[in-house]
């Protein structure tokens, strides 16, 4: 009876100790140019190996890259083609190669405007290929990911993008043009272009849609540009259309996951997906960006009179961070100066002024101290009362996630935690 009492116990602590092992979080640390994963106390779980590496996803899977690359190439039409050669596998946090790095892809620069990859690709991929990229660098590969028993894959001759499973069996065909990762069920793709006409050519950049896990389509309407239903529940989805005058401008809607159409038309140059029922709304005047917020009716909030208008000038804002936790970061005028404050969901101003924020994550924010001496600002931390709980002192910061942050002081950077203690470091 006592020895099956003991096994019990075991096999119970075994089993405790083996999911924990599974869902506990892990962190990128780098060291001689390798990547590898330490866990909350900086205790290295995974040794340094690799060429670089992703972040686990909620799956607790991460991308490893081995080779990042830029390649001219003879396009269409016989002109070069700058393509980013990207060549991928997956891990678990177990360091198990779950997908071995024999996938590659290659992206025009067409496909890299579509899955909005940002210009600084250039950068990384020739300090990729030097050996030189950062520990706090990321390369932009969102969608090289493991999700769901899926990942996105590409036909070497065609060039054209599906999906396998884990074991290797394709799962949904290689015919889109782009396609980027499943969340909760779905995914945007973009359909390979027609030829189109000089009448037609606005609406043939109209080519995405989404799918279900097994291919089926659900929206009626082809859209420019779907951004992805990460941890989200609706997406705002773009149209290009002509106006009266043949003009060509975007057109924003709502979307849920069964690609049903639930707000109001908007007009402006871009809707920011986010977990709050609050969107970050921008229009560009003049290469000026304009912000306010909409809800998920397509309503804008900052309308404070009402009018059905938005008064650039004085009913919006110069740059904003999205809603976490109820309170956004706003960039406004302090006198003459500009700064960062912070507001509520009734836009009402809540805090002091500062030089720079990020967004709200996990109870804490980071923030810039704000004076006029800008070349010795510093940040630190600080709470959902604005109040002081990590002194402003690092030239670099990151957000919290899952109880760490990036820091920098100097030529050292790492990670903290809430109590403002340095769990792991490396000299830069």
């Amino acid at each position: 009876m006592v020895k099956s009492f003991y096994l019990l116990g075991f096999i119970i602590l075994f089993t405790f100790c083996s999911c924990n092992r599974s869902e506990r979080s892990l962190f990128r640390i780098m060291e001689d140019g390798l990547y590898g994963f330490v866990d909350s106390t900086g205790s290295v779980v995974i040794t340094p190996q690799y060429k670089y590496v992703s972040r686990f996803n909620q799956y607790g899977y991460a991308a490893v890259i081995t080779d990042y690359s830029l390649r001219i190439e003879e396009g269409k039409f016989g002109l070069a083609d700058t393509l980013l050669h990207i060549k991928y596998g997956f891990i678990d946090k177990q360091n198990n190669v779950v997908v071995d790095t024999v996938h590659t892809i290659d992206l025009s620069v067409a496909q890299m405007l579509e899955l909005e990859i940002p210009k600084n690709y250039v950068v990384y991929a020739n300090n990729f290929s030097k050996g030189e990229l950062g520990f706090n660098d990321f390369i932009d590969a969102g969608f090289i990911q493991l999700r769901a028993d899926k990942y996105v894959v590409q036909n070497p001759k065609t060039k054209l993008m599906g999906f396998m499973n884990i074991k290797g069996d394709t799962t949904i065909t290689a015919k889109y043009n782009v396609c980027n990762p499943f969340y909760g069920g779905i995914a945007s793709v973009s359909l390979v272009k027609e030829s189109p006409t000089l009448e037609s050519f606005v609406e043939s950049l109209n080519s995405t849609i989404l799918i279900d896990s097994v291919g089926n389509t659900l929206t009626n309407e082809r859209y420019f540009r779907i951004p992805s239903f990460s941890g989200i529940n609706n997406s705002w989805a773009c149209r290009l259309i002509n106006d009266e005058s043949n003009n060509p401008h975007f057109i924003w809607l709502l979307l849920d996951k069964k690609g049903k159409v639930c707000s109001d038309t908007l007009t402006c140059t871009y809707v920011y997906n986010s977990r709050s029922n609050l969107y970050v709304w921008q229009q560009m005047i003049f290469d000026t960006p304009f912000y306010s917020f909409v809800n998920n009716k397509g309503t804008i909030m900052t309308d404070f009179d009402h009018d059905g208008t938005i008064t650039f000038f004085e009913e919006t804002y110069s740059d904003v961070t999205s809603f976490s936790d109820t309170i956004a970061g706003v960039k406004v005028k302090y006198g003459e100066e500009p700064c960062w404050t912070f507001i509520n969901n009734k836009f009402e101003f809540i805090s002091q002024p500062f030089d720079s924020v990020v967004i709200f994550s996990e109870g804490v924010v980071a923030v810039k101290e704000f004076s006029k001496n800008k070349a010795n600002n510093k940040w630190g931390f600080v709470n959902k009362k604005f109040k002081e709980i990590i002194p402003y002192k690092y030239d670099e910061v990151g957000m919290f996630v899952d109880g760490l942050a990036y820091f920098k002081i100097k030529n050292i950077e790492g990670y903290i935690n809430k109590r403002g203690e340095v769990v792991w470091s490396r000299m830069k």
